[in-house]
């Protein structure tokens, strides 16, 4: 009775919490008074079914007039616009109640077709198994357990669920003369890895004899031992009992016509003796022909022809042909015989082994194809011709379609497993693994077959192989049956190249006995780990940017500011996010932004657009903007983002730039007007009878000339060392020879200026890893300009050896009081590598302090009449100076006015360069 009227109740209980909700929450609702009832008659459909949810549509319709719909507290509608919302709530409310009932059904259907579906298959099973007299069993060699299925109980006389699992309780039920022959099969089998076949007797509690036929499997670890046997075991009693009576009969035969030959040779004496013994012969044949006709499995005899001359009764049940349909065919053609190969092998093997068994498909009366187990042996004569061919066939059909379900059902079982893309790992209590698919095989690098049977620490680093044993132990020991993905934290495994990587897993046990099956689930999230590092990486690169990066709403509200904009406008990002953007802009700017935002909503790029902003301190900033569109999902325009660049220093480059332009003009100018003015008084004929002028004339033009290349030349290559297109042939070169090499180049220089050299080479064998032709380069400026700034009879000395960068404090200690510390030194100067320090030291004026920064720079020199009088170009210190910092070196003066100077650079030795 309460099921009947239950989904009414519930109706009738949903429309009153419906109208209570909505009578509750009208003061916070607006037009939405049908929404609980909608709920009401969904929640009594799907519980009840149609009948109940229209008993809820109805309710529903009169609660609404009744309270909700004015006139209120009166059954009736005055207002037209309110009967046709009702009306609408009406037509809605029906629909969800048909649909929430249909589902319901829908949703019943499906349960009980799964319920049905599982049933039949699992009878199918048991009735295949038991039609078969065929059970399964599992025997575990490591424990001794032995698992069997009721069937097998059956075939052994056990009472179903009365089998211990113990390996005793099955010995004491073979028979003691077949013991040794188990052990022996099992043995060879598990030695010379082969299915394990074997026919012996039992004996069941009540004494009688059975003979069964074993048939299995080893399953062995990585070393070839062997783990478990798994197989079937078969009541085979009847055909036993057949070829019994058929070897019986045969010996019998065999006996008879031993007995029969003695006879013949007193065939005189005991002929009447013999007559009498031949009768009872053929009576005993006929008796022996007339058990074989009741054997249930089918006995035919073949002539050598194929032809039958005996067909059983087994034979006429089994195929349908009568005796006398059958007697007289070939009986491959009446059976339409199909053979595992060809036939003539088939006949060589029995006429050579007198025996063969296999598997025939044979087609029955009735068109139906059968698989029988056949057995064929040669009959021969005395003289050992073969005469006939003895056949027997059981049909094994149901089994093989019960092999064939079960062999079905494991591959669609391990097809799931190996198409998985996860990893999917089984191991036993001991921690060995006994399952590893093909997403195992992807993800950790292993094969199945080098894994299978080894540890589980195998795939894991081994900083927590310890650990995870015992989190895996704990866990078969717990309640818990399974455990999901997230509820750990990530774990590391290990591929097989050695590398780890980060996981998720899931894990879920198998109870069996005393033992346990652990499986897991594993899944590799390198990828989305590295997304995230990605994703931070991303977020670092913005926030360490040298360049301002900020993005703002299409209103101007800043909504992101990094580091660098904090640095460039004085702003903390506390202070600005959520404040308009105008801030930075100055005011005769504030068009600039409607005009860029019309101009990227065209889809137009804006890329290194020059403006002015302005800093908190209200100081203008020269800037490049490039500017890029934020949109949503649906490709909407939703804001901006731009990055800014501080461009003050490249106009100040540009200046510079300028700067350099005009005095290379200048530089360039001075020559050529000295050639112009000397070619210009020879082209007028001034001096054609003055060749002293003349010579004069031309030697000013050549020198001038002279100059002009040097400072073509100079510049040139000052260009490529700052551009980088000077290639420095790098390579391991000897101290002393590149000093060497240098002194001479200069000494004929040196001779005409009357200036000595001396040279101090390392006191060792020194090697630095440097282009020999810019080094030298280096060092005939350096010389150059030392014997040009020394007076004649003074001296100017080379010398090298190995320096520390903490030496430098003492290297400006030895110079005099008034030294300068040099201003120019590489990048890499903060190296601790051991150098080499090459120094050049003359007796010359000396430098003043405050030029020993500038004349590294390009067209700086002590003196502007310097460059008259000595014909420098003012660049040769400046590409000194680019030489040595691509060598990762360091480049200095140390000077004293009237007393000389020192230039000193450093290379780093060549401990173990490049091969």
């Amino acid at each position: 009775m309460y099921r009947r009227f239950a989904p009414y109740f519930v109706a009738i209980a949903s429309v009153a919490i419906s109208l209570l909700l909505t009578l509750w929450l009208a003061p916070f609702l607006d037009r939405t008074i049908a929404a609980f009832f909608y709920l009401a008659v969904m929640a009594s459909s799907w519980y009840g079914g149609w009948q109940p949810g229209i008993l809820a549509v109805v309710l529903s319709m009169l609660v609404l007039d009744y309270w909700l719909i004015p006139p209120r507290y009166q059954l009736g509608i005055s207002d037209p616009i309110e009967a046709i919302r009702l009306a609408i709530f009406m037509l809605v409310a029906v629909l969800i109640n048909l649909l929430s009932a249909n589902l319901r059904f829908s949703k019943r259907q499906v349960e009980r077709l799964n319920h049905q579906i599982h049933t039949e298959n699992a009878s199918q099973l048991r009735m295949a198994l038991a039609a078969a007299r065929m059970g399964m069993w599992d025997w575990n060699i490591v424990t001794g357990e032995i698992t069997w299925s009721p069937e097998h109980e059956q075939v052994f006389g056990f009472a179903p669920n009365t089998f211990d699992g113990k390996y005793d309780s099955f010995d004491a039920r073979i028979h003691p003369d077949d013991r040794a022959g188990i052990v022996q099969a099992i043995q060879h089998a598990l030695q010379e890895r082969q299915i394990y076949q074997h026919e012996y007797r039992i004996i069941w509690p009540d004494g009688s004899l059975h003979w069964v036929e074993g048939i299995g499997h080893g399953v062995y670890d990585v070393t070839g031992q062997p783990l478990r046997m798994t197989g079937t075991i078969m009541d085979i009693s009847d055909r036993k009992q057949a070829e019994l009576a058929l070897q019986q009969a045969k010996e019998e035969l065999e006996q008879r016509v031993q007995a029969r030959t003695v006879e013949l040779t007193h065939l005189n004496d005991r002929l009447l003796q013999t007559l009498v013994e031949q009768q009872q012969t053929q009576a005993t044949l006929w008796e022996q022909a007339k058990l074989l006709d009741l054997a249930h499995d089918t006995i035919m005899t073949l002539n050598l022809d194929w032809q039958i001359t005996f067909w059983n009764q087994g034979a006429e049940r089994t195929y349908g042909w009568t005796k006398a349909e059958a007697l007289g065919q070939r009986s491959h053609d009446l059976l339409q015989t199909q053979f595992p190969k060809p036939l003539a092998e088939i006949t060589a093997e029995l006429l050579q082994q007198g025996y063969w068994e296999g598997e025939l498909l044979h087609q029955q009366r009735d068109g139906r194809t059968i698989v029988a187990a056949s057995r064929w042996v040669l009959l021969q004569d005395e003289a050992g011709h073969p005469i006939k061919i003895m056949e027997i066939n059981n049909d094994i059909s149901q089994r093989k379609q019960a092999e064939q379900a079960l062999q079905a059902s494991q591959a669609r079982f391990a097809g799931i497993l190996e198409i998985a893309n996860d990893a999917i790992i089984a191991i036993e209590s001991n921690q060995q693994i006994t399952l590893f698919n093909q997403g195992a095989e992807k993800i950790f690098g292993y094969t199945a077959a080098e894994v299978l049977g080894q540890p589980l620490s195998i795939l894991l680093p081994e900083r927590f192989t310890t650990a995870h044993y015992h989190q895996v132990n704990q866990f078969a020991q717990s309640a818990g049956q399974a455990r999901r993905m997230g509820e750990r934290g990530e774990i590391m495994g290990r591929r097989k190249d050695g590398t780890e990587f980060p996981a998720e897993a899931s894990i879920s046990k198998l109870q069996l006995g005393n033992n346990y099956i652990v499986t897991a689930i594993l899944r590799d999230i390198s990828d989305r780990k590295q997304a995230e590092a990605s994703m931070s990486q991303l977020a670092a690169i913005v926030e360490s940017s040298e360049d301002a990066i900020i993005s703002e709403t299409l209103d101007g509200t800043v909504i992101s500011w990094n580091a660098s904009a904090e640095r460039l406008f004085g702003y903390a990002a506390d202070d600005i996010i959520g404040q308009p953007v105008r801030a930075i802009i100055p005011a005769d700017h504030w068009g600039e932004k409607q005009q860029m935002l019309q101009q990227l909503q065209r889809g137009e790029r804006i890329y290194h657009h020059e403006t002015v902003r302005q800093h908190q301190d209200g100081t203008l900033i020269d800037v490049a903007l490039t500017i890029s569109p934020v949109k949503d999902a649906y490709g909407r325009m939703i804001g901006v983002s731009k990055i800014i660049r501080d461009i003050t220093a490249q106009r100040a480059l540009d200046r510079m730039k300028s700067e350099f332009i005009s005095i290379v003009s200048h530089e360039l100018r001075t020559p050529l007007t000295a050639i112009r003015g000397s070619l210009g008084l020879l082209a007028s004929g001034v001096y054609d009878n003055k060749p002293d002028k003349v010579r004069r004339m031309l030697q000013v033009a050549s020198e001038q000339t002279d100059r002009l290349v040097r400072l073509v030349n100079d510049i040139l290559d000052l260009q490529r060392l700052e551009s980088g297109r000077m290639s420095l042939m790098m390579q391991v070169c000897d101290v002393a020879t590149l000093m060497q090499a240098a002194m001479d180049t200069m000494l004929g220089s040196a001779e005409s200026q009357q200036v000595h050299l001396l040279m101090t080479p390392p006191t060792s064998l020194l090697a630095v890893w440097a282009s020999p032709d810019a080094i030298i380069q280096t060092l005939i400026n350096l010389l150059s300009n030392a014997i040009k700034f020394s007076e004649p009879g003074s001296t100017v000395w080379l010398s090298a050896d190995v320096w520390q960068q903490n030496e430098q404090k003492d290297e400006g200690d030895r110079a005099d009081q008034g030294a300068g510390i040099m201003p120019i030194r590489s990048p890499s100067s903060s190296s601790s590598v051991p150098s080499i320090l090459f120094s050049i030291k003359d007796q010359g004026r000396g430098i003043p302090a405050d030029k020993l920064v500038t004349i590294f720079e390009r067209f700086q020199q002590v003196d502007a009449s310097d460059s008259r009088d000595k014909g420098g170009t003012g660049l040769g210190l400046a590409i000194c100076h680019k030489i040595i910092e691509q060598h990762s070196g360091c480049l200095w003066v140390e000077s004293v006015l009237g007393k000389g100077s020192i230039f000193y650079f450093t290379l780093p030795i060549a401990l173990n360069p490049p091969s």
